[in-house]
């Protein structure tokens, strides 16, 4: 049975649709990579599945129970966390203060300050810092490390790489790696296709709301991925053309 299946999911910004009847559904210990351009939902759908943003249509189920109207902080304690696009920490909290404040209502696990500082190495000497302080990857590990102290079984991640230098991708996606080798359930939404592809075991990609592609990394070119990115594909999902990565 799947840990998180997605039926017919439609979400709504007033008129705009942003969700078109989105089917998914992810094993737990799997890891996807979810694709797309700027605008084709997948934010929405990642804060849908958190409980932060409401379907106008469809349902939700995670671990055999129907969570479709079900409030984000009970998402939390069943073991949906989300990090956010652009991070939102608290910037006037230090590091640690961020991470505890995530550990106060906790799911039962391994997950601690000290467990995350063992993940995500940099932060060993930033625990007393203020985030607003932090750099751009300092704070995405934080963020990481703060959906980590809920002791999550689903890990929804927003932009990883997003506005940071490429040596600090490569240790949030050292720490990532690591994390998915133990067996993490994680659904990613990436802009990177190589780091993408790289890290899942799966990759789904949306256009103008809806899945266009989805299949096993190892199964797709990049040039397929990218004609999908771009709607250049036909309706049994073949790409129509190939397009410079």
């Amino acid at each position: 049975m799947s840990l998180l299946s997605l039926a017919a999911i439609d979400s709504r910004h007033g008129l705009l649709q942003a969700v078109r009847e989105v089917s998914l559904d992810i094993a737990e210990g799997e890891t996807v990579a979810l694709v797309g351009a700027n605008g084709a939902g997948k934010t929405t759908l990642l804060r849908t599945i958190a409980g932060a943003h409401s379907p106008h249509a469809g349902t939700i189920t995670f671990d055999g129970a129907d969570i479709t109207r079900v409030p984000t902080y009970k998402r939390v304690s069943l073991g949906i966390a989300l990090v956010p696009e652009g991070r939102k920490l608290f910037p006037d909290l230090t590091v640690e203060e961020n991470l505890l404040v995530a550990g106060k209502h906790a799911r039962p696990g391994r997950w601690d300050v000290a467990a995350v500082v063992e993940a995500f190495p940099l932060l060993a000497p930033l625990l007393g810092k203020r985030a607003s302080a932090l750099s751009g990857g300092e704070q995405q590990a934080t963020a990481i490390g703060r959906a980590l102290m809920t002791n999550p079984r689903l890990l929804l991640l927003d932009e990883v790489s997003l506005g940071l230098a490429p040596v600090a991708v490569d240790l949030l996606y050292d720490s990532l790696q690591r994390l998915i080798a133990e067996g993490a359930t994680v659904l990613l939404v990436e802009q990177d296709l190589t780091r993408a592809m790289s890290t899942a075991g799966r990759v789904v990609c949306m256009l103008e709301g809806r899945l266009v592609l989805d299949g096993r990394a190892e199964s797709f070119s990049r040039d397929e991925v990218t004609a999908a990115y771009f709607g250049l594909h036909r309706r049994d999902g073949t790409s129509t053309s190939s397009v410079p990565a």
